[in-house]
């Protein structure tokens, strides 16, 4: 029986819907079992590359594996170590180029938000180094890799630069729902459904969407209201922030924090805002959006990167406050049911061919 071992972190948690990456390893997870492969995981504790290898040096010399699946690529010492020492171990990569791109919108972020001071040159001089860091790391995980499993078909070019085609799988998202009734109730007692809901999810990491922004977006609705069909628009504010100058809890706006399952609080919202650019995980949050059938607005960077077929079913947003009240005129006229068959076809569809790029990319 083959053998594999999955590496990850210790946050993440299996069977978990709040977080992107939990619930595509959970997915990945169940189809190894399905396929009747022994599947081990170890779980190191962040992204230290030394502990990561030490951890692995010990298991290995106790278990031989024939796969391992690395779930990110900051352990390049773990890789080289692996391909040194077990050469007969098939390594895979599951990879996208988001991590750098997150470091650029961090760099950009310092500069248009930080105000020159003490300490201001030793920040950003941190920042960039790290940025280089994550290149270095990232591109010697991928070409150290058998096979790459990217989860973003707008990423192909970038990883082609580095690996062959044959080397390259679309293991895209999964798009199972986990429906939480109780949490669902509980969102209801919390979230009028007199009132035309717009959620805003937003990224726990710091992103050129700041609170600056939100601010802005809840004096548009406020000063607009009489512009809208539904008198009653509520923005439900989602995510890990720091609102120390927002309203919590208003006439326009409610923060609901983070929640067990953000698929119920899509549920029971009206339609849906992802202002991040660049967002870990953030992409679940727009299946979830589109299975459900709810409008939704992103980012264009985020938009770019989806697969082709999916885009039609979403709005791509270019930072302009003015489009962004458009979009609420629109998707208050919208329905979205009346492409739902057109919708169900094409997410069974990425369905079925991600798991069998993720079968084929073990066998091969």
């Amino acid at each position: 029986m083959t053998k594999i071992l999955l590496v990850t972190t210790d946050k993440i948690e299996l069977n978990s819907y709040g977080l992107g990456s939990s619930k595509d390893i959970t997915h990945r997870v169940s189809l190894i079992n399905k396929l009747n492969y022994q599947l081990k995981i170890l779980a190191i504790n962040g992204r230290n590359d030394n502990k990561c290898r030490d951890r692995l040096r010990d298991l290995l010399h106790r278990q031989y594996f024939d796969i391992i699946i690395f779930e990110h690529a900051a352990w390049p010492k773990s890789i080289k170590f692996i391909k040194k020492n077990f050469q007969s171990i098939k390594i895979l990569l599951r990879c996208h180029n988001e991590e750098i791109l997150h470091n650029i919108d961090m760099i950009l972020a310092f500069l248009f938000t930080r105000k020159i001071g003490k300490g201001y040159i030793n920040e950003l001089t941190s920042i960039i180094v790290r940025l280089f860091k994550t290149i270095i790391r990232e591109i010697y995980s991928i070409k150290n890799s058998k096979n790459i499993l990217i989860c973003n078909d707008g990423t192909l070019n970038y990883f082609q630069k580095f690996k062959n085609d044959k080397y390259i799988f679309k293991v895209n998202t999964n798009y199972d729902i986990d429906i939480d009734n109780s949490e669902i109730y509980k969102l209801n007692q919390l979230i009028n459904p007199d009132y035309f809901n717009i959620l805003l999810i937003g990224s726990e990491k710091p992103n050129l969407f700041n609170d600056n922004s939100v601010k802005v977006l809840l004096e548009l609705v406020n000063k607009n209201k009489n512009s809208f069909i539904h008198s009653n628009i509520k923005i439900i504010i989602s995510g890990l922030y720091n609102y120390e100058s927002i309203p919590l809890s208003s006439e326009i706006c409610n923060y609901i924090g983070v929640v067990k399952n953000p698929y119920s609080l899509i549920k029971v919202c009206d339609a849906v805002f992802l202002p991040t650019k660049y967002g870990r995980g953030i992409k679940t949050r727009i299946f979830d959006s589109i299975v459900i059938k709810k409008p939704i607005l992103i980012h264009k960077n985020i938009h770019k990167n989806l697969p082709f077929d999916l885009k039609q079913f979403v709005t791509p947003w270019d930072g302009n406050f003015t489009s962004l009240f458009n979009w609420i005129k629109s998707v208050e006229n919208n329905n979205f049911f009346e492409i739902s068959k057109e919708i169900d076809k094409t997410i069974n569809k990425y369905r079925t061919n991600s798991d069998e790029e993720l079968k084929r990319a073990l066998i091969n």
